[in-house]
């Protein structure tokens, strides 16, 4: 297995001891790249 290098991006502008951070886990049976198309009402 190769080693992989992961750069960090700051997308927070903030330090990130600033910004709240929440973790989800998905279930990839569950979810798909697929969205509904949203209607002109």
């Amino acid at each position: 297995m190769r080693a992989v290098d992961i750069p960090l991006v700051d997308a927070f502008d903030r330090p990130t001891s600033e910004v709240t951070f929440r973790f989800f886990r998905l279930d990839p049976d569950d979810l798909s790249g697929r969205t509904e198309p949203r209607s002109d009402r």
